[in-house]
């Protein structure tokens, strides 16, 4: 159920993150996340409702992504990259 909510919450920042940026609603987009050890196995676990519901084709898990925002949620603390597939 926490994997859940942390997927939900991931899905909700990268949302808002796209339309921060001024991407199309039907642009396709790749992520890259600053390694977690809470929300890698939230997005393992979630990996095609995440990438459905924010048309991501790639999710990318970097041990240090050096930019991207900053996103911090229950006990996740991790940087969050978006760009245009």
């Amino acid at each position: 159920m926490k994997k859940e909510g942390i997927a939900r919450e991931l899905v909700n920042r990268i949302q808002n993150l796209r339309k921060d940026s001024g991407f199309e609603v039907t642009d396709r987009i790749d992520v890259k996340l600053q390694k977690d050890e809470h929300m890698v196995n939230a997005i393992n676990q979630n990996l095609e409702y995440i990438k459905t519901e924010t048309l991501t084709e790639d999710i990318e898990i970097i041990d240090k992504l050096n930019n991207g925002i900053e996103i911090a949620f229950d006990e996740v603390n991790t940087k969050l990259f978006i760009l245009k597939h």
